[in-house]
């Protein structure tokens, strides 16, 4: 399921790092059995990446590699190479904050509570489900959410206990937000308004 709580977009960034990684040099040598196929992540597998791990990445020194979730890190400076199934990224810790470098020309992803987000023209935008779904006011909902490119929607409840998710001309369905069972199902559109479903306008909202 999604997770539960309630998530809003990050606060008080102070701007991302503008010192991009891709020019620095690939390590010369590798650990064993692995190779780079390709320098660069697609989208859909962002959510994917996890940071290294706090206690090992304090402790190495610049040239090590540490392994985690299945993925090889490579300390280099303030940057992190990581290297999963032939695909190379950087991360970066900036500001007490981790920062994906994902692909050259991308701007960096950051990493805040659980997830990955990026930012556009002053609009926070999460990565979930293999793609980037903007944080907006919702009109149909008349309360703010997320949006896939789709026109998907995720509207969570105020304590966060809840989620709604609707697609164009599929209805919507509502969840609990811990367990992931369904409390409720509606045809397409319209969609269902206020005050039925009783569901609290979200005040925040949190995928863990």
């Amino acid at each position: 399921m999604l997770g539960r709580g309630a998530l809003k977009p990050p606060a008080n960034i102070r701007g991302i790092p503008s010192q991009s990684p891709w020019n620095l040099p690939l390590p010369a040598k590798l650990p064993p059995q692995l190779r780079i196929d390709a320098e660069g992540l697609q989208d859909g597998k962002i959510e994917g990446v996890r940071p290294p791990d706090a206690g090992q990445a304090r402790k190495a020194q610049d040239g090590a590699w540490i392994r985690k979730n299945g993925a090889a890190y490579y300390h280099r400076g303030d940057f992190w190479g990581r290297l999963e199934s032939g695909e190379w990224s950087w991360l970066e810790k900036s500001q007490g904050r981790w920062w994906l470098w994902s692909a050259p020309g991308k701007p960096p992803a950051l990493w805040s509570r659980g997830h990955w987000w990026t930012q556009k023209d002053g609009r926070w935008f999460l990565f979930h489900d293999g793609e980037a779904w903007g944080y907006q006011c919702l009109n149909e909902w008349s309360r703010e959410g997320f949006q896939s490119e789709a026109g998907e929607q995720i509207v969570y409840s105020g304590d966060g206990r809840r989620v709604l998710i609707s697609a164009p001309k599929q209805g919507a369905a509502l969840f609990d937000a811990q367990t992931g069972a369904q409390l409720g199902e509606w045809n397409p559109e319209p969609a269902p308004r206020r005050p039925h479903p009783h569901i609290p306008s979200p005040s925040s909202v949190v995928f863990d």
